[in-house]
């Protein structure tokens, strides 16, 4: 691997960590550039900015979200209830670490809602997850645009219940009102 991307993987993983843990605003260059233990040269030389760490960080995490969501879609069992209960399984795995704290792309658009970057970054993701639960509930669900922008509510409810009441069955619960939703979607379809 070459020193660049040494150094890029280094900031990254230390800016995942800070950024999440304190807050994007919170944390200083000089900060990132003492923990990923590089000279300053070294960050503006493959960053240029706080900025492009902070899009690059959010693109990262959403990068693995999306990709462990999509695994666990694709290895449910193929009927509807099962690829959207394998969603919130895998939520409830995401948000079930001690060191949680909310949602990274809720938070980070708390803290530079001014950024259009990071604005954006946090849409596609959002919009990514509204994606997969639309090819989780597949082609014969009735209403499954709709019923995949509730169940993004309820991804998201699950994420602030979690954080917030620290309530370990977010997801869980989550996954039975989705259900509750599909049932009642196959039954107004009949």
């Amino acid at each position: 691997m070459s020193r660049q991307r040494t150094v890029e993987r280094r900031v990254l993983k230390v800016a995942d960590r800070l950024f999440y843990q304190k807050g994007i605003r919170a944390v200083g260059i000089d900060e990132l550039i003492r923990e990923a233990d590089i000279a300053k040269a070294s960050l503006y030389q493959n960053f240029g900015s706080k900025e492009e760490i902070v899009a690059r960080y959010l693109q990262a995490r959403s990068d693995k979200n999306i990709g462990a969501l999509r695994s666990a879609v694709e290895d449910a069992p193929n009927a509807p209830e099962a690829r959207v209960a394998a969603m919130f399984k895998e939520l409830e795995h995401m948000t079930s670490g001690a060191d949680f704290r909310g949602c990274a792309f809720a938070n980070a658009c708390a803290d530079l809602s001014e950024s259009a970057r990071v604005v954006e970054i946090s849409r596609d993701y959002k919009q990514a997850i509204n994606d997969l639960f639309k090819v989780a509930l597949g082609e014969g669900v009735a209403g499954a645009e709709g019923l995949a922008e509730q169940f993004c509510y309820l991804f998201d409810g699950a994420i602030v219940h979690r954080n917030l009441r620290q309530d370990m069955d977010a997801a869980t619960k989550a996954a039975a009102a989705a259900m509750a939703l599909i049932a009642a979607s196959t039954t107004e379809a009949s």
